[in-house]
């Protein structure tokens, strides 16, 4: 919208009443235009909601796997201990 000019000239004589480019009668379109938005504006925020959840639930599962690894590398770590006190109570036997 551009400003409003207090005094136009047109012809040959001085119009004193305020003159605009913009319509006043503009049939709903900027009530049309302002709920585009603000519908446009939803539709953005509910996709960043969901990246938000999507990226919470990508973390969460990526600390329970964490956790299922920690405890196989236990068990591992234990099996190892394990195997290497039998062999070596295995090869005092046979000594």
């Amino acid at each position: 919208m551009q400003a409003v000019r207090p005094l136009q000239i047109r012809g040959r004589g001085l119009e004193l009443c305020p003159a605009t480019d913009a319509a006043v009668f503009d049939a709903g379109s900027r009530s049309a235009q302002l709920q585009v938005a603000e519908v446009d504006r939803d539709i953005d925020l509910a996709q960043y909601e969901k990246a938000i959840q999507t990226a919470c639930r990508e973390v969460a599962d990526a600390l329970a796997l964490r956790c299922t690894l920690d405890e196989e590398v236990a068990a591992q770590e234990f099996l190892v201990t394990a195997t290497a006190r039998r062999y070596t109570l295995s090869q005092a036997r046979y000594e």
